[in-house]
């Protein structure tokens, strides 16, 4: 997570940027944005989650650290939310990883906190 969420971070500033530019940047802002998002920001997160689809216990069990629900989950949920919602074609590439979040995800204190919080956003 303590990688994660930076590279989550980056991805939603360079989702709003295209929008907060005058309207004649707005295409060039808009390719840079992605490109850079293509090229820098998906790989990373496809790096960290095949770590996490390939080293980590979510494999062999029902939580990232082992068989009970930890800190580790956690902290991960809300970067995991993200991705998952904003990449997709994630859902299928990790398949373990997307299992380990539509369990945790359906905890009562996740659903509560997300109530809370509302939907990820890229709005600032």
């Amino acid at each position: 997570q303590g990688t994660f969420q930076p590279t989550l971070s980056n991805d939603s500033l360079l989702r709003m940027i295209p929008t907060r530019v005058p309207w004649m940047l707005r295409p060039v802002a808009s390719l840079i944005s992605y490109k850079t998002r293509q090229n820098f920001v998906q790989p990373r997160l496809e790096q960290y989650l095949s770590l996490a689809e390939k080293e980590s216990s979510v494999q062999q069990n029902y939580y990232l650290a082992g068989s009970d629900f930890t800190a580790a989950d956690i902290t991960s949920i809300y970067p995991m939310d993200a991705a998952f919602q904003r990449y997709p074609a994630f859902r299928e590439r990790y398949p373990h990883c997307y299992d380990w979040y539509q369990r945790v995800s359906k905890r009562e204190a996740f659903q509560t906190a997300k109530a809370k919080v509302g939907s990820v956003s890229a709005d600032l």
